[in-house]
């Protein structure tokens, strides 16, 4: 089989194995500020195209054993990734996968020689990325909110600073985690190395113009939050100013803008170095090493074979759909001393994006307290159609997790706020799969994930219960009356419900 034949049976069977993660990258790369994704592989791609002449020169060693174990890692993260609907793990398990390839099918040589080009896809995968982005929001968050501050002051504007809250006559900014510039400075980051390569010969002056552009975007940040303070000051209405100019991506225009006009400055300034390839690596071998014939075929053959047995695996253990064990219509309408009626007029509630049951009534009691009780069921959940997805960040932005005591136990649900209707909404809700109550986010998805490699089934519920504390008399009235009526709906949620697994929960 010609090289061309078995790259192109190689691609095939990526697709095959990974298309569940790379759809789920592709969807991420279409959200907020990581829509360059598109063009790292592209970038990549060209940064090694631009080596071949070097490459030629590098003997093809496969390590089989090294790209081996690393396909093996990527496979053993795969499967719970996908069953589980996990993008971090689905992200890890490409990550792993393309130095894998690497030195199984050509070895250390081309690995090292293409570290550059390698590492720089790591910002295909803005999951792993939020993980690093996790650890230094806030601090940018203060700096981004003290900076402020002094510009507010020396434009002459009263203003108190308490942490990340910016308070103003009549109004208050928080510089929230999305407002910290930091998701932006990667876009930064990704789009200025790549410009750097091309337009800049010596190495110190692409250090120069991608530090100076991110510089130039940590400062953009301060000035964006100020000039939403003026603007609001003044009697502006929207929040982030006239055709929201005053977004996020002001911080990214900043650094984008510098980052052209910098490098078009510096390649004017500086003469160009001599010609190479794009890591300024020369190469005295001018002869090519040919491989191995036997080596190399069997690399290619290990290499696909085990890929293929993860595509294998996974097809062979799609998840089977569970239905409710009584359907969610049957749900009473009375329930211990609280009487529902349907809201299913209202549409489908957002927090239940894709379930395949719905249901949305309102509980009244005698004394006239009401909670709204939602459900959505899942028969089997995959990507953009689970129980823990960017769709329901709303509901579960603010959350904190609480223990409810209920006779003979207790269960753990989140606490957090809604807007419905224009109304601020205390909300409980949690997680039920097979039997177990779950509040944590990540757990459900682990939790979706063993029961879909282990026994076929991805299926699963969330409950929402909400209610107005203004309508209610407070908090803790409200809460009171939230906590009576789980204590007479998880029965029923039991008989519903399939009940398959563990419970965690004593009651």
């Amino acid at each position: 089989m010609k090289t061309w034949q078995k790259a192109l049976l190689l691609a095939a069977v990526c697709v095959f194995t990974y298309f569940d993660a790379l759809s789920a990258l592709a969807g991420t790369w279409q959200r907020d500020s990581t829509f360059y994704g598109f063009l790292v592989p592209l970038v990549s791609a060209y940064l090694i195209y631009s080596e071949r002449h070097a490459l030629r020169t590098i003997p093809v060693r496969p390590n089989i054993l090294a790209g081996s174990a690393l396909l093996v890692l990527s496979g053993a993260a795969l499967l719970p990734g996908t069953r589980g609907s996990i993008v971090t793990v689905q992200q890890v398990s490409l990550l792993l996968l393309i130095p894998g390839l690497v030195l199984g099918l050509f070895g250390a040589g081309y690995a090292r020689h293409l570290a550059l080009p390698l590492s720089y896809l790591v910002f295909m995968f803005p999951a792993l990325l939020d993980a690093v982005l996790d650890g230094i929001s806030f601090p940018f968050q203060l700096f981004g909110a003290l900076s402020a501050e002094g510009i507010l002051q020396a434009a002459g504007i009263p203003v108190v600073r308490d942490a990340q809250y910016l308070r103003l006559p009549g109004i208050t900014l928080e510089v929230a985690r999305e407002c910290s510039g930091t998701r932006y400075l990667l876009t930064i980051i990704a789009t200025g190395i790549p410009l750097a390569l091309f337009t800049q010969k010596s190495r110190a002056r692409r250090v120069a113009l991608v530090s100076l552009a991110v510089l130039v975007g940590i400062l953009a940040n301060p000035v964006r939050i100020a000039l939403i303070g003026i603007w609001m000051y003044h009697g502006g209405r929207e929040t982030h100013g006239p055709y929201h100019i005053l977004q996020g991506l002001f911080v990214y225009a900043a650094g984008f803008l510098f980052l052209f006009a910098g490098a078009g400055v510096m390649a004017r300034i500086f003469r160009p170095a001599a010609k190479g390839s794009m890591t300024e690596r020369k190469s005295t071998v001018l002869h090519r090493f040919e491989p191995a014939e036997g080596r190399t075929a069997a690399a290619w053959g290990i290499v696909t074979s085990l890929l293929f047995s993860f595509g294998v695996l996974l097809f062979l253990r799609a998840p089977v759909p569970v239905p409710p064990a009584l359907s969610l219509a049957q749900v009473p309408y009375t329930v211990g001393e609280w009487q529902g009626r349907d809201l299913s007029a209202r549409g489908e509630p957002p927090e239940m994006y894709h379930a395949d049951h719905v249901l949305d009534r309102i509980y009244r009691d005698a004394t006239g307290r009401t909670v709204r009780l939602r459900i959505g069921y899942f028969e089997s959940q995959e990507q953009n159609r689970e129980l823990v997805g960017h769709k329901m960040g709303k509901l579960y932005a603010r959350a904190q997790k609480i223990v409810l005591p209920l006779p003979g136990g207790e269960i753990p649900v989140n606490r957090t706020e809604l807007q419905e209707d224009g109304e601020n909404m205390l909300a409980l809700y949690w997680y039920e799969i097979n039997g177990r109550i779950i509040a944590d986010n990540r757990k459900s998805k682990w939790i979706t994930a063993a029961e879909g490699l282990l026994h076929g089934r991805t299926n699963g519920a969330i409950i929402i219960v909400s209610g107005s504390p203004a309508a209610a008399g407070g908090e803790e009235h409200l809460l009171k009356a939230e906590l009576q009526f789980i204590r007479e709906i998880l029965p029923v949620l039991r008989v519903h419900l399939p009940q398959t697994g563990n419970t965690e929960r004593s009651l």
